[in-house]
């Protein structure tokens, strides 16, 4: 079982993760994969075209799947998960 205070800690390096990547970038991964947005309603929010947001939302997951990144993601996801 696992302390209060390491899965604050868990939380808390997922979202230092999350903050080094770009802010437009973050937010639209987030959008489509944690709250379900779909492609057209988020083009509408950013004013971008739907290839656009589908780029972008590609380079975010990209850029998380890099080495040093993914280690602390899946760190995190041992301590909160296990």
């Amino acid at each position: 079982m696992i302390s209060e205070i390491e899965r604050q800690e868990a939380f808390e390096i997922i979202n230092s993760v999350l903050l080094s990547i770009p802010q437009k970038e973050m937010e639209i991964l987030i959008m489509r994969e944690a709250d379900g947005v779909k492609l057209k309603e988020i083009s509408n929010l950013f004013k971008l075209s739907i290839s656009q947001v589908r780029q972008v939302s590609l380079s975010a997951a990209r850029k998380l799947r890099h080495p040093t990144r993914l280690y602390k993601l899946q760190e995190a996801a041992e301590v909160i998960f296990s």
